[in-house]
């Protein structure tokens, strides 16, 4: 299936208007003046759940997440969006899923985002989604692109972007149906029914709608660096900006189901127990190895958000990304952007993200 542009495919089903409604806290909408934390109503806007969703947030957390609102209303979509070099191979099994109808219209949310801030990159780009490992691997090896599999077993388990971010997989089945570390994709997922929206858990409908999303924020700024991945750019910080974007343009698309504090409270206090076993400090997980273990989309995420509050918001982003290009070193642009290190940098997020941790997970 082939699309000339994501305008095309989607603009008649998607609507952009401001999002007004303040952080639902049980006692007021500002942080406490003594300091205490904040009780937070959760609504995720799909999927099913138990209300009231309770998250607790300390004071920091509540002006972060407040910030990132006011971040998201200030990105206008005023001019219509450029053509888009997307080739789309979908699996004639997951044509008609809502879930990724959902995922699309946030695709599409997200490449708004990223033009209402004057980023109009584009290149050549095959978005792959399909329910079985055979129609994806045929595709991608079809499109000349053979990606080192092993640390997922050798499958597509659920998104990924490959090749210079130039292929974008979605394994439908894998998002629909994976629920816990180190499971894989069996035939039987494969063929099984998807449920409908709103019998499933919120928790997983929040990550599957955020796939094509998060791993198209990952393209975009690897075109802002120059065309390839940014050269010392931390794995944290790969995963966080991903993330945040993906939350940002969740409530630009959706801004009368979801909040940014919404989207913050489902990743951070209900997704994931990542307190737990993310213990280290956030230089630990600026390489690509096993210590990892996702706790890079977690802490990442908290990282970014608060580069995002309290360094330059949005704009001061790309900027960091766009020096990349002409530097040719992450390190250097983050350096010349934000006038510190990134070890220095890191040391100011570890007290945040700490504070943040100390909060027990709700189960």
């Amino acid at each position: 299936m082939k699309q000339k542009s994501l305008l095309a495919a989607l603009s008649a089903v998607i609507l952009f208007t401001p999002f007004s409604s303040p952080v639902h806290a049980l006692t007021q909408n500002e942080t406490s003046p003594s300091g205490e934390n904040t009780a937070v109503v959760v609504t995720p806007g799909f999927g099913a759940y138990k209300a009231p969703l309770i998250a607790t947030m300390t004071p920091a957390e509540m002006r972060i997440i407040n910030k990132a609102q006011e971040e998201v209303k200030r990105v206008n979509i005023v001019k219509p969006l450029s053509a888009r070099l997307v080739t789309w191979y979908i699996e004639p099994s997951a044509l008609n899923s809502p879930t990724v109808k959902l995922a699309r219209k946030t695709l599409l949310g997200t490449q708004a985002m990223f033009e209402g801030l004057g980023i109009f990159e584009a290149k050549a780009t095959s978005i792959v989604i399909g329910r079985t490992q055979k129609f994806l691997d045929e595709t991608v090896t079809r499109l000349g692109c053979f990606p080192n599999l092993s640390r997922t077993w050798g499958q597509h388990l659920m998104g990924s972007s490959l090749c210079s971010d130039t292929i974008i997989v979605m394994n439908l089945s894998g998002y629909l149906f994976l629920t816990t570390p180190g499971q894989t994709v069996t035939r039987e997922m494969e063929t099984r029914p998807e449920p409908p929206i709103a019998s499933q858990s919120y928790l997983l409908v929040h990550r599957n709608i955020a796939g094509l999303s998060h791993e198209w924020a990952h393209s975009v700024r690897t075109l802002m660096a120059g065309g390839e991945v940014p050269v010392g750019e931390p794995a944290w910080m790969r995963e966080g900006f991903a993330e945040m974007v993906s939350g940002l343009a969740r409530v630009k698309t959706f801004p009368l189901r979801t909040s940014y504090a919404d989207f913050h409270a489902v990743k951070i206090h209900m997704f994931s127990n990542w307190a737990s076993r993310c213990k280290l400090n956030l230089r630990a997980y600026a390489g690509n190895s096993d210590i990892l273990a996702g706790c890079e989309y977690y802490k990442g995420l908290i990282g970014v958000e608060i580069l995002l509050s309290d360094f330059g918001g949005l704009a001061k982003l790309m900027k960091l990304y766009k020096n990349t290009s002409v530097l040719r070193s992450f390190e250097a642009s983050f350096l010349t952007n934000y006038g510190m290190t990134l070890p220095e940098f890191e040391v100011i997020a570890d007290q945040y993200i700490n504070d943040i941790a100390k909060i027990p997970f709700r189960t």
